[in-house]
């Protein structure tokens, strides 16, 4: 699977581990979106998602690498460990432990509310490169 690069627009998915749920109630789904917030949106321009109780779409645009690089710095200056500037394969180990943090954060609270444990989401998630214009309007 190629890793997520800057300045490229993404169709990330993935779903429930078996017959599992990603979202039993509202406040689910609220809460995920919360977290989202924290992990993924100061790393992307969402350009739609859509939530769904087994399984979630979301058509991203991952930001420009300066402006990566600016966040990274702020998360220093405040006391987060992370390199000064990221490039290469740093950039794609980050870009994709952001959406790790997101499912992992997710999934830590879910367990707890709903008494079970183990994995929620499949092993990882899936991402399609968006390139035409066909494939983004659909």
């Amino acid at each position: 699977m190629k890793p997520l690069q800057p300045n490229c627009t993404y169709h990330i998915y993935t779903h429930a581990n078996g017959y599992d749920n990603l979202f039993s109630e509202d406040r689910d789904y609220h809460f995920f979106l919360d977290e989202y917030k924290k992990h993924i949106y100061p790393i992307v321009k969402t350009l739609a998602y859509c939530l769904m109780p087994n399984h979630l779409h979301l058509l991203v645009t991952i930001r420009e690498e300066q402006d990566l690089n600016a966040l990274i710095n702020e998360k220093m200056a405040s006391g987060h460990e992370a390199p000064k500037t990221i490039t290469g394969e740093t950039m794609e180990q980050y870009l994709s432990k952001q959406f790790a943090n997101l499912f992992s954060s997710y999934t830590q609270a879910y367990n707890k509310t709903y008494h079970r444990k183990g994995s929620l989401f499949i092993k990882n998630f899936k991402r399609k490169k968006v390139t035409n214009e066909h494939y983004f309007l659909r």
